[in-house]
């Protein structure tokens, strides 16, 4: 069996790092080229698999998940798939976690509103209870001169 060759654009795209990253890696990992290719003026530096074995480990990403073997791995698609149904059901627990908060809200507001009422009835007691001796003493200097007079 032949072994792949990758360029640095290849690792890059697939690693969804960038090419300057990839280049970093190989070069602090000790990795060198496995082939060189002349096209016209440019030449191509193309790594083996051990290269991308190295940038896989480093990167979390293991190249025979993308495929499904024998031992039943996920693809990259269906671990897609699996992300966004944990997503989804996240954003579903999010959604009646907020509902519940504006129902709770929404209680407070009313109990906020009855004190108030509370409050205004309570001042307005104290206000009338305070003007009962006011007009009673009122009642009292409205007599009569003659009556203050002569009592």
């Amino acid at each position: 069996m032949t072994e792949r060759n990758y360029t640095i654009k290849e690792l890059a795209d697939e690693f969804g790092k960038s090419k300057q990253a990839i280049r970093n890696a190989i070069t602090k990992g000790g990795l060198s080229v496995s082939n060189r290719k002349k096209t016209g003026k440019l030449t191509v530096l193309e790594y083996s698999e051990k290269t991308h074995s190295f940038l896989a480990k480093k990167y979390g990403e293991d190249k025979d998940s993308t495929i499904v073997d024998k031992s039943g791995q996920n693809t990259k698609q269906e671990k897609a798939a699996d992300n966004d149904l944990a997503s989804g059901l996240a954003l579903n627990a999010l959604i009646k976690q907020l509902e519940e908060v504006n129902k709770q809200l929404t209680i407070k507001d009313e109990q906020i509103k009855d004190l108030h009422t509370l409050l205004d009835q309570s001042q307005k007691l104290q206000l009338s209870e305070k003007k009962k001796p006011l007009l009673e003493d009122g009642a009292e200097k409205k007599e009569g001169f003659f009556s203050r007079l002569f009592k």
